[in-house]
């Protein structure tokens, strides 16, 4: 019998490789599926087929679609911000006040999440053609938003290079440091000083004055720029009239509508030191109107 089986495996023809042997029967089926515990397909099994769990696809659907969500969130601000912008230009081009009332509105509606992009528009280039669109995202936008990141905003064009820019600047502080903000007043404090435009600088004064933080120094400022304004800007006597009695508590012999303004300044500053205000050294009225004396060009010059 052993003869037998070694003549049967020796007549075998001999398998090549990959060819197709056809399906084991018997014990040899029932090896293959024992052993030592170990059942199916096992790893690095060319054979073996893998399922395809469609969990995997929809997990990974929904986190893109968690990172879209996300993205659109931190961008929608922005979004929005540049269409009233848009609208905002729009409406200032085409002299448009519905439309530009609209889009401030909308602007302020959107809270302090508007003041990056306003830092943006307002830090951008200072250009002459676009004075009137900043300025009016600097009082009407910014202006009207509370907390310290807006505050920080007004500050930094209090800085800016452009008087009415800065002048405009120091009316919003004024109310800032009204409201108790320690860092708006002294920026005010420091323009009385410093402030090389006089406009810009009884901006600071009156706002000084409406916050409640008159002073000798900010009355000073006061009648300073009152006597040399220039006469184009004479248009904002009356109000600095009237900062100026506040800050010293009396009433002020002035009419800004005379025609004899010589007699009027006389007149304001004898009512200014009545009042117990104080002059720098040399800045009396009669000092001053020497020195203006002295500087003013002849009849001759002036007709040349």
């Amino acid at each position: 019998m052993n003869e037998q089986t070694e003549s049967g495996a020796a007549d075998a023809p001999p398998v090549e490789v990959g060819e197709d042997v056809g399906p084991v029967s018997g014990g040899a089926e029932r090896s293959a599926g024992s052993g030592d515990g170990d059942s199916g397909a096992k790893p690095g099994d060319p054979n073996a087929v893998t399922s395809f769990d469609p969990r995997v696809l929809l997990g990974a659907a929904f986190a893109l679609w968690v990172v879209a969500m996300a993205v659109f969130a931190y961008q929608y601000p922005g979004m929005v911000a540049d269409y009233h912008l848009g609208n905002l230009h729009l409406a200032m081009a085409q002299r448009d006040e519905p439309l530009r009332k609209a889009s401030i509105e909308a602007l302020v509606a959107r809270g302090p999440s508007v003041l990056g992009k306003m830092r943006e528009e307002l830090g951008s280039k200072e250009q002459r053609e676009t004075l009137p669109y900043r300025l009016t995202l600097l009082v009407e936008v910014v202006g009207k938003l509370p907390g310290q990141e807006a505050t920080d905003l007004i500050l930094a064009r209090a800085e800016a290079s452009e008087p009415p820019m800065r002048a405009n600047a120091y009316r919003l502080l004024g109310e800032r440091a009204k409201a108790g903000s320690a860092e708006s007043t002294s920026r005010l404090e420091r323009a009385i000083e410093q402030e090389g435009d006089p406009i810009a600088r009884a901006y600071a004064a009156q706002a000084l004055v409406q916050a409640g933080k008159a002073s000798p120094e900010v009355s000073w400022a006061l009648l300073g720029v009152l006597r040399d304004l220039p006469p184009a800007a004479r248009g904002i006597t009356p109000p600095l009239v009237s900062a100026l009695q506040t800050s010293l508590g009396a009433d002020l012999p002035y009419d800004p509508a005379a025609e004899e303004r010589e007699a009027q300044l006389k007149a304001l500053h004898a009512a200014y030191s009545k009042a117990g205000g104080t002059f720098p050294e040399g800045q009396d009225y009669e000092s001053w109107s020497k020195r203006r004396a002295a500087t003013a060009p002849t009849t001759s010059e002036s007709r040349e």
